[in-house]
């Protein structure tokens, strides 16, 4: 026999139900989609507590281990094997680089790196966060900061590296809270967050770089110190990445054999210059540049003529943290493509406002719509149980029953 009290109180109970699992959803999200968004660094209890250098010669995992150089003067942990994960460490205080990798098919992954001080701010030296001549590696979730060469570089000496995937890390500098090494507290270590090398001679190298957040670079140790310093026989993608805080953004620089760079949905703010196209660089294509507060100039050019670069979807940046939290995908306000070489303005409405969908979480009416859909469904099902039933008096007992149902399940 049909009850219609029962009936609409297990639809209430549904109803309720599915308006919870949004929200344990968005609970287990990430804190952020850009930059490191987990724990970084040694767990607790590092094992062993601490150690001067680590040599990786076997496959295998190794994690929560707390690497002090002591500012020895050497490579702090060198991953020689193949197949290895380096997970949840802390490297730091060397007067050279925290990590060398030689290896093949290398996860570095919740890593901490800091302190990698060679020489002294005045008589610059390199000392890199992570370096070597690695093949399929990943760099993942990981920090760096506080190093007087590059927070990465491959290779130094121009060897053979390919497929180097660098996703959801953080890289900055800024001025020394406390002396180190032959540093003086105040003085700005580094060169750039990522920097490439390859020979022509040697086979294209391929770089990822996604979903990472670059600040700090500038007023450093060299001149056009940049977080970005991509050059000579490579192809990189750089997706979803914001920059703040930097003398030089992107510095794209040709060769011989042509660098392939592409960019897109990446956002800048308050820095001195976007792009620096140097040495006949072609073929850049920038798709979703998204302009903050605080940019000087967007593109500077240096030994080149003609046409360069294509930019297309290029418009005003969401609020910083609200990029952080979302991304960038589609969070520029967008307009029209525009011709190579060219810099468009951003795009505003007739009254001269930012659109309203720079304004939304990630830039998505469909986030938008899919949220508001979420908020009525409650009222929706009172709607529905009471035009259903036409009993409005026993309206606070099934919604109460459908709470205690609700509560009292073990």
């Amino acid at each position: 026999m049909f009850k219609p009290r029962q009936f609409f109180s297990h639809v209430a109970f549904a109803i309720l139900a599915s308006c919870l699992v949004p929200c344990v959803t968005r609970a287990a999200e990430p804190l952020a989609v850009i930059g490191t968004n987990e724990p970084v660094g040694c767990l607790e209890s590092p094992e062993p507590n601490q150690t001067k250098r680590l040599i990786i010669d076997e496959s295998g995992t190794y994690e929560n281990q707390l690497i002090d150089g002591e500012w020895y003067d050497g490579n702090l942990v060198k991953i020689r094997a193949d197949n290895v994960i380096l997970r949840h460490c802390e490297i730091r205080n060397s007067r050279s680089n925290g990590i060398f990798v030689s290896g093949k098919n290398v996860t570095i992954e919740s890593c901490k790196i800091h302190h990698c001080l060679a020489g002294s701010f005045l008589r610059q030296q390199d000392a890199h966060g992570i370096t070597g001549s690695p093949r399929n590696l990943t760099i993942r979730n990981c920090e760096i900061y506080y190093v007087s060469g590059d927070a990465v570089q491959f290779d130094p000496d121009r060897n053979k590296w390919d497929d180097v995937t660098i996703e959801n890390c953080t890289f900055w500098t800024g001025p020394l809270k406390e002396a180190a090494a032959d540093f003086l507290a105040g003085e700005r270590p580094g060169e750039n967050a990522i920097d490439t090398k390859c020979a022509d001679n040697q086979p294209r190298a391929h770089l990822d770089v996604k979903n990472s957040l670059f600040y700090g670079w500038g007023s450093g140790q060299i001149k056009n110190q940049s977080a970005l310093n991509l050059k000579e026989h490579i192809n990189a993608t750089v997706e979803n990445c914001v920059f703040r805080d930097n003398d030089i953004c992107f510095r794209l620089r040709g060769s011989e054999k042509n660098t392939l760079v592409s960019v897109s949905d990446c956002a800048v703010y308050n820095s001195k210059i976007v792009f620096r196209l140097e040495d006949q660089i072609r073929d850049l294509v920038i798709n979703g540049l998204a302009i903050g507060d605080g940019v000087g100039k967007e593109f500077e050019k240096v030994n080149m003529r003609g046409r360069s670069y294509r930019n297309i979807n290029q418009g005003y940046a969401p609020p910083y943290e609200r990029a952080l939290r979302f991304g960038l995908k589609q969070a520029a306000a967008p307009q029209e493509p525009t011709e190579s070489s060219s810099v468009p303005e951003p795009t505003t409405n007739e009254t001269g406002q930012r659109p309203l969908r720079s304004y939304l979480p990630g830039g998505s009416w469909r986030t938008v719509l899919a949220v508001a859909i979420v908020l009525l469904m409650p009222f929706l099902g009172i709607a529905f149980y009471v035009i259903a039933s036409g009993r409005r008096k026993v309206f606070k007992q099934v919604l109460g029953e459908a709470f205690q149902r609700m509560f009292s399940r073990q």
